[in-house]
Order: C-alpha cells, then sequence, then structure tokens
C-alpha cells in the first residue's frame, strides 16, 4: 500500500545561508557559489546547451535525483531560455525535467532558499507558485504554456524510478546524478539506481555528478555509461560525466499494456466531442506543437454534461484505495494550474474552498480515516463543528474536513476558455454543429463522416461522453449516469455560506443569487426530462444531511429550475484513456490477434469527476500519442487503460 504521508525537509542554514539538511548532515549546495556549481557539474558537464542545437527531437528530458530546492531545474530552465531566445528554429521545443525527492521542502523554505538568487526569481516565483501538494506520488507541473514541464516525484526514489514508462526507444537525454554525497546518502547511491538510470537512457544520453566516488563511477559503468573524470567544482579536484552509448534496456511490457506512440509529427489528428475532456486534450496537443481538428455535433461547446453552472473542484481521498487517491491529488493540483492559466479568458470560479461534512457513521468513519493519512494543511484539514460554522460562515453544526485549495468554477466558462487558448496557437480547426459517424479503419488510418460528408485522418481520438455509440466501442463495461441539478434561489441567510458544501449531495455558494444543489445519481439512465422525484431527492439530502439547522428547510426547491444531463460511468469510478482495445483480441488473449486500435484512443467515463481529472488525463492522452514523458506511473496507466477491465478477467480465468 502507498502511503502518502511524507516528512518535510528539516533545513538549519549556516553562516553563508545555505541550507544544511538536517536528516542527512549536508549541504544542498556550494558554500562557494551553488549556481556556479550546477552550471558546471551539470549544465557544462553534460554538453548544454551545446547538444540541443543538432538535437532531433522535438523535447529534451532531463532526469534529476534529488530535487532539493530547485536550483538544478531553475538553472535548466533558465539555460533553455537562453537558447530558445538566441535560436528558436533550433533543437528541442520543450525540455522535460523529472526530479525525485524523498524529503521535498516546504513552500515556504523552497522560497527562502532560492531568495538568494535574484537572476533567477521570475523562475524561482512560477515554482513556487505552482509547487504541489506534499504528498506521495508524482506530480506533473506545467510551464510557460508547457514549453517547460517539471515532474516532481516526491517519495522514496527506489520506489519512484520502477514506476516511469519508457519507450523502446528509452526515455532520459541527460542524468543530473545529484543528491547527499554517497557517505551522508548511501541508500541512493545503490547498483539498482545505476542499473535504473542505464535501463531509461536514450542512445548518445548523458550523465554529470559532482562526487568522483571509485564505485559510482564503476557501477555506472557496469549499468552501461563511459565514464570520465572531468575537474571538479571549486576545492573538489575531480567529479564524473559520462555517455551512454548502447541500445536501450528497456523491459519487456506486459501484453496488453503498450503505450508506444502513435503519431508522428506530420500526422493528422482529429477530436470529437464538445465537452471538458475534448478542450482540454486539444490544448494540451496544441502545446506539443501539434496540428488538431475538433468536431463539436453541438451549435455551441459544452451543451452535455460540461454545461452546469457550478461545479466543485477538490480531489476524492479514499482512505481505502490509495492508488486512486494518488491519481485524484496529482489531478487535481494539475486542474487548479490549468484552471489559473486560462481564467483570464473570463471564467466565472472561486477558490472558496470545499469542505466535506460528516453526515452519517459511515461518511464520519472515513473522515476519520482521511485525518490519520496525515496529508498536509494545504491539501486537507479537520474542522471541528465550530470551526465549520467559522468557516463556512453558517450554521453547519458538524465536523468534516476542509480542502482550502478547492472550490468552484463554471464547467461551460471552463471548456469555452480552454479552447480559447487552443485557437490561439493557431494549430486549432474547431468545426461547431457537425455530427460524425460511419467510424471505420482504412489504409489511410481512420475515415469517418461529417454530416454525411467522408472525411480522414491518421489519428481520430473520441471524448464523447454519454454518445459513445461506434462499434469501436463494442464490449467496453461503460454505463450512461443521468444527473439531475437544481438551481435554487439563494435566501438571505443561504447567502451567507461561504464554501462548498459536500455530503450525500453538494451545495455551491450563491453566484448571481442562486444555488447549484445535487445531483441526483440514475445509472444505466439516459433521459434528459427534468423530474420533480429528483428535485425533492437533492433537498432531502441536504435536510438529512445537516438535520441539527434549519436554514436548509427554507430553500424553495419546488420549482422546475435544473439542469439534467447524462455523463459516462465505470465501476471503479475511473476514466477510460488510451487507445481503444479490440474485443475480440481479448476474447483471443492468447492467440495473435489485434489487441489495440492503432491510432484510435478515447477520453471518456470521468463521471463527475471531470473538473477534476480532465486537464490531467487529457495531457496523459497526449503525451501517448506524441511518444513525451509520461505523466503518471506504470500503475495508474494500468488503471487508466480502457482494456483493464478485460485483462482482469483474462488473468483470473474468468471469460469475457
Amino acid at each position: 500500500m502507498i502511503n502518502h504521508k511524507l516528512e518535510n525537509a528539516q533545513l538549519e542554514w549556516n553562516a553563508n545561508g545555505t541550507p544544511i539538511s538536517s536528516q542527512f548532515d549536508d549541504i544542498y549546495f556550494s558554500n562557494i557559489n551553488g549556481l556556479e556549481e550546477t552550471q558546471h557539474v551539470f549544465i557544462k558537464a553534460n554538453g548544454l546547451p551545446s547538444r540541443w542545437h543538432n538535437f532531433a527531437r522535438d523535447h529534451f528530458v532531463i532526469a534529476e535525483t534529488g530535487f532539493g530546492t530547485g536550483l538544478n531545474f531553475l538553472v535548466a530552465w533558465h539555460t533553455f531560455n537562453e537558447f530558445k531566445q538566441a535560436y528558436p528554429n533550433q533543437g528541442p521545443q520543450r525540455l522535460y525535467f523529472t526530479s525525485f525527492e524523498k524529503f521535498p521542502l516546504t513552500q515556504q523554505d523552497l522560497q527562502l532558499a532560492l531568495a538568494q538568487w535574484p537572476e533567477l526569481a521570475p523562475l524561482a516565483e512560477q515554482l513556487v507558485q505552482n509547487y504541489p501538494n506534499c504528498v506521495a506520488g508524482s506530480h506533473r507541473v506545467s510551464l510557460q504554456q508547457g514549453q517547460v514541464i517539471l515532474d516532481l516525484w516526491f517519495g522514496d526514489l527506489h520506489d519512484s524510478l520502477p514506476q516511469l514508462y519508457s519507450t523502446t526507444e528509452g526515455l532520459v537525454d541527460c542524468w543530473f546524478l545529484d543528491g547527499f554525497a554517497p557517505s551522508k546518502n548511501p541508500d541512493m547511491w545503490s547498483p539498482a539506481l545505476f542499473n535504473a538510470m542505464g535501463r531509461l537512457a536514450k542512445p548518445g544520453a548523458t550523465v554529470a555528478t559532482f562526487t568522483a566516488a571509485g564505485f559510482v563511477r564503476r557501477g555506472l559503468g557496469d549499468a552501461g555509461f563511459v565514464m570520465t573524470k572531468p575537474k571538479g567544482f571549486g576545492r573538489k579536484r575531480e567529479m564524473l560525466a559520462g555517455h551512454y552509448p548502447m541500445t536501450p534496456k528497456c523491459l519487456p511490457v506486459t501484453k496488453g499494456e503498450n503505450r508506444e506512440p502513435s503519431a508522428s509529427n506530420d500526422a493528422s489528428i482529429t477530436l470529437v466531442g464538445g465537452g471538458i475532456a475534448s478542450a482540454a486534450t486539444a490544448l494540451a496537443l496544441v502545446r506539443k506543437g501539434r496540428k488538431v481538428t475538433l468536431y463539436c455535433q453541438d451549435k455551441q461547446l459544452a451543451q452535455q454534461a460540461s454545461g452546469n453552472r457550478q461545479g466543485a473542484l477538490y480531489p476524492l481521498l479514499s482512505p481505502n484505495n490509495p492508488i486512486n487517491t494518488e491519481l485524484f491529488i496529482h489531478a487535481f493540483d494539475y486542474s487548479r494550474q490549468l484552471l489559473k492559466h486560462v481564467s483570464h479568458h473570463g471564467l466565472r470560479h472561486q477558490f472558496c474552498g470545499v469542505m466535506e461534512l460528516s453526515y452519517d457513521d459511515k461518511s464520519a468513519k472515513k473522515i476519520n480515516l482521511i485525518e490519520q493519512q496525515g496529508y498536509p494543511s494545504t491539501l486537507v484539514s479537520p474542522l471541528t463543528s465550530e470551526q465549520a460554522n467559522q468557516v463556512a460562515n453558517l450554521a453547519i453544526d458538524t465536523h468534516g474536513l476542509y480542502y482550502p485549495q478547492g472550490g468552484w468554477l463554471n464547467p461551460g466558462d471552463y471548456t469555452l476558455a480552454l479552447i480559447a487558448q487552443a485557437l490561439e496557437s493557431g494549430r486549432l480547426t474547431l468545426h461547431l454543429d457537425s455530427e460524425v459517424g460511419d467510424i471505420s479503419a482504412s489504409c489511410e488510418g481512420w475515415q469517418f463522416s461529417v454530416n454525411g460528408q467522408l472525411q480522414h485522418t491518421d489519428i481520430l481520438l473520441l471524448c464523447m461522453g454519454s454518445n459513445l455509440q461506434p462499434s469501436v466501442f463494442s464490449g467496453l463495461p461503460i454505463f450512461p449516469v443521468r444527473g439531475q441539478v437544481s438551481h435554487v434561489n439563494a435566501t438571505p441567510t443561504s447567502q451567507q455560506l461561504n464554501t462548498v458544501l459536500c455530503y450525500q449531495g453538494y451545495m455551491t455558494p450563491a453566484h448571481e443569487q442562486s444555488h447549484c444543489i445535487g445531483a441526483s445519481y440514475g445509472r444505466n439512465q439516459d433521459s434528459l426530462e427534468f423530474s420533480q422525484a429528483e428535485q425533492q431527492q437533492n433537498h432531502d439530502k441536504l435536510l438529512n444531511s445537516l438535520p441539527q439547522v434549519s436554514w436548509p428547510q427554507g430553500l424553495n426547491m419546488d420549482t422546475d429550475e435544473a439542469r439534467v444531463s447524462v455523463r459516462c460511468g465505470t465501476r471503479d469510478n475511473l476514466p477510460f484513456v488510451g487507445k481503444i482495445p479490440v474485443h475480440q483480441g481479448y476474447v483471443n488473449f492468447n492467440q495473435t490477434e489485434q489487441l489495440d486500435h492503432c491510432g484510435l484512443y478515447m477520453l471518456s467515463a470521468l463521471g463527475s469527476r471531470g473538473l477534476c481529472t480532465a486537464p490531467l488525463m487529457a495531457e496523459l492522452l497526449a503525451c501517448e500519442i506524441v511518444g513525451e514523458p509520461l505523466p503518471v506511473g506504470k500503475t495508474l496507466l494500468t488503471r487508466l487503460h480502457p482494456n483493464r477491465y478485460w485483462l482482469r478477467s483474462i488473468k483470473k480465468g474468468r471469460p469475457l
């Protein structure tokens, strides 16, 4: 089981203003000049930026052991920006930086440690503002409109490294082998680390490290690196540097879990859908330099499940399901990042916090288990009844949890903002009122009709929500879920509500004198007709969850003011992300039949969590298609793949 609780770095500061780790009794960077040390040891010794001039790929991947203060990342970012300013049409267009940290600094300590480098201040400010919650697992931070991507893995390096997915060509172009000295941190400097570095390295990858220890040189040599001993920094006589001339030692991929890319740089990419999933995917792809055509069947975007007035944004924490919890925390951080990046497009939202209430024995037990996990208070903290009243600015009179970074937003606005941002790139072509049908494979990739006219594309992405009708979805365990959200006029008392309330349902703070209260849940129901019974159910959930206070009784829900939509759901409440599997291929799994439709992908079944998960799932899908580093680890990849139910049945010997 994953332990999400982390111990933050404990810092002391010496007379030079250099931070020292109390855990390892070692400095984070040189007392002489940490910035110059990074430039000498990691930038120069790895041949940067000269390697970028003739670099063939459009993205470059640096991997680092020991994120620490983030100084190495900021120097690499600064170097990359200088190179792109001087040579905008040469070399890679995107920089990926993957780093691992067992004892993350707090945001306050990070800001303090980086304050001594004024030349890096603009970049440091962005890092501090987007620094993720200190929870174990992977965290993607997208900077400069997706031109610089930081993947932070919090937790033990030896747990995280095996989670990195590498294609057959390898993953890493350049290794920064950092961390505290081998004598101070022997657990990290091990054959397991060196072998993993070789397994993930691309042919021609380089490595550099401040240490010249013989066992490190020999270990890297055994892993396939050709090592040298250049001059060290400052008073250090030597350091190590090397390159990887070999074919990557990629581990064999389990059948049915292949995530190899499908799209060449000039491949045509077509998206189908008009909600937040397709909008986020379109933006993720154009940020990676790809041209995209998007077809939406409606006359306007966000007319289906993404069209509600207000939706709650917060992570779903499941104390008995740590893998899912890791996904939702990561997705929550990423969605908040993206929301802030596109909010200038007129997006109605409020980071007012979200309160999860204890309303019965089951919810009280869940809340108690979450409290025991030791999550950082920036993510979630317990509330007494008195504290709940103060936070809500309204009588709640029950205890619960508070997510201070959560809030509400208008899903339709979010969808439109994502599309507006993508259109600004000039790489998105949008077609509204365009009905897509008759999808089938062709010698050119995929063919389909748009309002009766035949079209072709190399790569086809289906983000169609509840409108999953094509035969390519045959056999997938996916079902429609009807939901009715009530629109309720605010009373003078309910108008005081300051935060989103979550219980058996949810209630948003008043916006334009109206609350959203919902939502009903009708599994395998696809009717869009208004239901007075569901209107009453929404009110009853609120009344039953807060029986100790009187103000919910004053809300008038005896009206037909509501919105009905149909979402897609799965039994495990996780979306389907990736290549669409071929049912017959899994029926005949041990034969040679094709398992997945080449060039045909889906992002669907977001359920009621699309505001939280869609941006990260879109990023995952885009990276898989174009062959860039994936934002989640192997365990989550398996949990998200559309074939997951079929693979489980096969492993258990059950018929599909």
